[in-house]
């Protein structure tokens, strides 16, 4: 629980600036400076578990100590540009802007300390507290406004919250007036306690939030950024003049606002814009923290696409042409590098927890591809001396090699995380991985030396430990069998895994992997459990000992052994089918001898294979049973057939060049007025067209549509006098 804020002070030194003591503008010691220490205050503004510290102001700048870790933030007097008072969810907090953007947040404050934070701030920085009303309407329709690094939504000129777009991972536009945007997700910290247990967030925290920009980006609302993009203008950036004719020089007018158009000279939506803008605060929020080194083109899998991967020392970025993704080191779980089976690409693989999130799909790997050849030189943008002594050596200062080499150390290094390597498996092939198909895709499957790698859609790793049974279905029991391919499934605790389509000459090195990481292992023959022919004839019945049982039916699970099984109850003459039974000798085809030839061959030899096996007497019993009953009589019509009508005699067919039925005077009318509605707005739906003909209708009187009824006759009497004389 928080308990109340206190406030400590401590008097000023003599000469410096320890303690809680302050410095003059003269240099001398000012014993009128003193500084405030505020315990129980939470540094605000992150996504997620707040973090419990103390606040400390004095004559050389601000500073805050975080109470688990010790971390301690400091702000110089000198970059304090801004300070303000609101409310928020913990009483009250302090924000402090800085001067290159940044906006820190401390929360716990209690209503009363507004005017000894006035006093202190305002002789210390020179800065006002400015109080600050927030908007508690619960509106979800305002004005966005982008000021530094922050975006506020504003709802009647009051804030109704604002966003920090240095924890903005990644912003899209969802449709033509739709922007996503997705935040960081908070990492969990470690009890402040010291117990050592492992952290875990318990808290919700904002994952994705969508904004609904509609309209055209105006002239008067857009600027230029560092790189020559068009982006929203700043809140305190100085309104933008134009001076009309008859005019002073003045802000632009509603009626003069022109929409902004972009290299293809169409007009920019305010959705595209305001995603842009947001892209271009969040590089100025991260370009504190200047790359160490960056790729160019990189091809990843998935997310699919061309991206530029940038290196910091805290996360790594890839930006594409739609998307950006910022992913923090502490959410890498695993890096892998294994060639892929073609001789020509080198795959990077790596683990994420918690995934990116491009919309509603979610990627807890990233998959890029390399070509096995290319190679290129990089310089890391730090000193040799910083680098061992924040690397311990792991990263050099020139890099000359394969670019895939060049990223999995750098990954490696900045992560503290071992690359996984192709192992000792070797397929018949020679590769690391073999081709397969996993859930209808493409795979390769890589047996690893702790787990199983399978890319590229969808990749999933499996690690032995979670493995309880590896399964070869479908393994063909000799070599002359004609299946070419087997598969392989693996069940874990969590579900089960099956690759296919594995060609069959990979079998006994997939195996003998398997059993070498003592795993246990199953194999099955054929598409399932095999039906041998000896063990049947050696079993018996249970019931009757020395008889031999039967097959079920469906067994052997061939076609002719189903059609040998013949049904004695089968009673022909009480169906009341057309159809001629099969042992009919004057019987024809139910088809009427349409069927081919081969077909018809194939049945023939089919059959009489199968009258071999039958005794004489019991087929000649069978034939003179069944010959009479398949002998069926004519059919009789029912009483209701004799009471059907006879059929109607065939219409005679119409002239096609006969003159068509004139429409009625209601019909050329509103063609008439459709012709003029149409000329006058030619957006007007034809809906709007027959109800507006239909009232103009009722309200002509009936002189003029006599007049309607008038022409209408002529035009079918010219049109009957052309046909006559075409038709003598």
């Amino acid at each position: 629980m928080m308990g109340d804020p206190s406030v400590s002070s401590s008097s000023a030194n003599g000469g410096g600036g320890g303690g809680g003591g302050g410095i003059g503008s003269n240099g001398q010691s000012n014993s009128s400076v003193v500084g405030k220490t505020f315990e129980n205050i939470y540094l605000g503004g992150q996504n997620g578990p707040q973090t419990l510290g103390k606040l400390k102001l004095a004559g050389l700048g601000i500073g805050f100590q975080e109470a688990a870790t010790r971390k301690v933030l400091t702000m110089a007097s000198k970059d304090i540009k801004r300070a303000s008072w609101q409310r928020c969810a913990r009483d009250y907090e302090l924000r402090v802007e800085m001067a290159n953007g940044l906006v820190h947040k401390f929360d716990g404050f209690p209503k009363e300390s507004f005017d000894l934070l006035a006093d202190l701030i305002e002789r210390h920085y020179r800065v006002p507290l400015e109080a600050r009303e927030i908007s508690l309407r619960g509106y979800n329709w305002g004005k966005a406004e982008f000021k530094g690094t922050t975006m506020n939504f504003n709802v009647q000129d009051k804030t109704a919250f604002e966003i920090p777009l240095t924890d903005v991972a990644n912003t899209a536009t969802a449709g033509r007036n739709e922007v996503s945007i997705e935040l960081v997700t908070p990492q969990a910290q470690a009890a402040a306690d010291g117990s050592g247990r492992r952290p875990r967030i318990r808290e919700d925290a904002l994952c994705e939030i969508h904004f609904y920009v509609p309209g055209m980006a105006m002239q008067s609302q857009v600027d230029e950024s560092a790189a020559g993009k068009k982006i929203m203008r700043d809140q305190d950036a100085a309104p933008i003049t134009r001076k009309r004719e008859g005019e002073e020089e003045g802000e632009i007018h509603d009626e003069d606002e022109e929409p902004v158009l972009g290299e293809d000279g169409e007009a920019l939506t305010a959705a595209a814009i305001f995603c842009e803008t947001i892209k271009s605060r969040v590089d100025v929020g991260v370009a504190h923290e200047e790359s160490i080194i960056s790729f160019d083109e990189v091809l990843c899998l998935a997310p699919r696409g061309r991206y530029e991967m940038e290196m910091f020392e805290s996360f790594f970025r890839i930006r594409g042409k739609s998307h950006d993704y910022r992913v923090l080191f502490t959410s890498i779980k695993g890096l892998y590098l294994v060639p892929k089976p073609d001789d020509v690409h080198h795959m990077f693989v790596v683990q994420l927890d918690p995934p990116v999130r491009q919309g509603q799909t979610r990627y807890p790997f990233l998959v890029f591809q390399f070509d096995r050849d290319k190679e290129e030189d990089f310089t890391i943008k730090m000193s040799e001396e910083v680098l061992k002594a924040k690397y311990g050596g792991k990263i050099y200062k020139v890099y000359d090699g394969p670019t895939y080499v060049i990223v999995s150390d750098v990954f490696s290094a900045l992560t503290n995380r071992t690359t996984i390597t192709g192992g000792v498996f070797r397929s018949a092939q020679g590769h690391s991985g073999i081709k397969c198909a996993l859930k209808a895709n493409e795979a390769f499957l890589y047996p690893l030396e702790k787990c199983f790698l399978s890319f590229p859609k969808p990749t999933t790793v499996i690690p032995h430990s979670d493995i309880t049974l590896v399964t070869f279905q479908r393994v063909s029991a000799g070599s002359s069998s004609a299946t070419k391919t087997f598969e392989i499934r693996i069940a874990t605790t969590s579900g089960v895994y099956t690759f296919s389509s594995i060609p069959r000459e990979e079998y006994t090195a997939l195996e003998e992997h398997c059993r070498a990481k003592k795993l246990k292992v199953t194999t099955e023959l054929g598409d399932g459990p095999a039906y041998q022919v000896s063990d049947v004839e050696e079993e018996e019945d249970d019931e009757n000992p020395g008889k031999r049982k039967r097959p079920a039916e469906g067994q052997y699970g061939g076609e002719d052994d189903s059609e040998e099984s013949e049904d004695e109850d089968f009673v022909g003459g009480e169906s009341d089918s057309d159809v001629d039974l099969e042992f009919d000798s004057d019987a024809a085809s139910s088809d009427g001898g349409s069927g081919s030839e081969s077909d018809s061959d194939a049945s023939a030899k089919r059959k009489s294979s199968k009258k071999d096996k039958i005794e004489a007497p019991k087929m000649a019993e069978k034939s003179e049973k069944q010959k009479p009953k398949a002998e069926t009589k004519p059919k009789t019509k029912s009483k209701a057939d004799d009471s059907k009508p006879a059929k109607k005699a065939k219409k005679e067919e119409k002239d096609p060049n006969a003159p068509k039925r004139p429409s009625t005077a209601y019909i050329f009318f509103s063609n008439e007025v459709r012709t003029e509605m149409k000329a006058a707005d030619p957006t007007i739906a034809q809906t709007d067209i027959m109800k507006k003909a239909g009232a103009m209708w009722k309200e002509l009187p009936e002189s003029e549509k006599q007049v309607c009824n008038h022409v209408l006759e002529s035009y079918r009497s010219i049109l009957t006098t052309q046909y006559r004389n075409t038709t003598r």
